[in-house]
């Protein structure tokens, strides 16, 4: 038995007139995700949370979230964005040998869909970090400060970094993880805004 535990969370909020998708899309996707790691034998603690009402602040809850189970479970835990399908679960993943591992993208860019956080010193640093940055976002997202973060620890933690086929948005047959995207419309204005304004 693996000795991390799968996390996630989900948090559903009322449709506007704006959205593409249902009320429970994040619902159906924890319904979905649960069978697939109980079919992979993995355990997993996948939780519901209140919503903020809105996408980015319902991402930024995901250090807190993190932080909350390791500290609760005193092991490690691997993370998982509630809409990342299971291809081919790839079991090496998790090496307790060091602080985090992590998927890095084809274009040296560190994905935060799929991640490993031992119960370390260090690793606890990294996410307490993280949680703070979040906290205190105005126009940014979670995986936004979670690359600036890694580029200021990955000399100091004990990072251990995969290829982009273990977890990545695409649908290569190569992948193993697959990530797919919200169609909520406020995540698109957020991006968007993100990508005129810049971060913050």
């Amino acid at each position: 038995m693996n000795n991390y535990t799968v996390i996630s969370f989900y948090t559903d909020r009322p449709t506007t007139s704006k959205d593409t998708d249902t009320s429970t899309y994040y619902s159906d996707h924890a319904k979905r995700l649960k069978i697939e790691l109980s079919n992979n034998s993995l355990n997993y603690d996948i939780r519901e949370l209140p919503s903020k009402n809105n996408y980015m602040q319902n991402c930024l809850l995901k250090p807190k979230f993190i932080l909350n189970l390791l500290e609760e479970k005193k092991l490690p835990v691997l993370w998982m964005d509630i809409d990342c399908i299971i291809k081919d679960f790839p079991y090496d993943f998790a090496d307790c040998e060091y602080d985090m591992c992590i998927v890095k993208r084809s274009d040296d860019i560190s994905e935060s869909c799929f991640i490993y956080f031992n119960y370390t010193p260090g690793s606890l640093k990294f996410i307490n970090e993280w949680k703070e940055r979040c906290e205190s976002a105005i126009t940014n997202l979670d995986h936004l400060i979670m690359i600036e973060l890694y580029n200021k620890y990955k000399y100091t933690l004990k990072i251990k970094e995969y290829p982009w086929y273990y977890a990545n948005p695409q649908n290569f047959n190569e992948v193993k993880i697959l990530m797919i995207s919200s169609k909520f419309a406020d995540k698109r204005d957020t991006e968007l805004i993100i990508n005129k304004q810049g971060t913050k």
